[in-house]
């Protein structure tokens, strides 16, 4: 009985495989990731990134997906040699795409996209704090990762993320920056 029991199981994971649903040209997707990096150096200097990056695409083809994508970050850096504390928010939006390789339950991707948007950001030095910083971000975002599609219209997803871009900071000039990072997230086929 154990064995027909095995056998049986084997049989429906194999043709749930063999048979599984994958995007299709037209399907329309909602998802989202959530981001995290933190670094530690010395004199006690540490800085904390969260990310959450909702997004919207649509399938061209089976493989191809371009999507409108939101960035909501939020930062927290601290200098304990200089006891400075700063904190971020970062609010941006922009086109993408992305590219689902092969088909199967597991599917790899590469994923590109850019950003614009708003940036602010409070200081404080020695326990005083100092005025607002304002701006605007420009940014930039690739990514590698896999999708399992748990079923025909659902899937998580795990990355590795590389951003970059530019703050153009109101009155006092340009700064850049580089993440890297990993992340995870979930994919919803929404038009099944």
């Amino acid at each position: 009985m154990y064995k027909l029991k095995f056998a049986l199981s084997v049989a429906f994971m194999l043709i749930a495989v063999c048979t599984w649903a994958q995007p299709k040209t037209g399907d329309i997707a909602i998802g989202g990731g959530l981001n995290f990096n933190a670094l530690v150096g010395e004199e006690n200097y540490s800085s904390t990134r969260f990310t959450f990056n909702p997004s919207l695409g649509y399938f061209l083809t089976d493989n191809v997906m371009l999507q409108a994508n939101m960035d909501v970050s939020a930062s927290a850096t601290h200098n304990g040699s200089t006891s400075a504390r700063f904190r971020s928010r970062n609010i941006g939006i922009g086109p993408g795409a992305t590219y689902f390789v092969g088909s199967g339950p597991l599917q790899p991707f590469v994923s590109a996209g850019v950003s614009i948007g708003s940036y602010f950001e409070q200081s404080e030095i020695a326990g005083f704090t100092l005025d607002p910083v304002t701006g605007t971000s420009l940014g930039f975002a690739v990514s590698a990762g896999v999708a399992y599609w748990l079923v025909d219209y659902l899937a998580i997803q795990g990355t590795v993320n590389y951003s970059g871009g530019r703050l153009i900071i109101d009155g006092t000039g340009n700064s850049t920056g580089q993440y890297v990072n990993a992340g995870v997230g979930v994919r919803w086929i929404w038009s099944r």
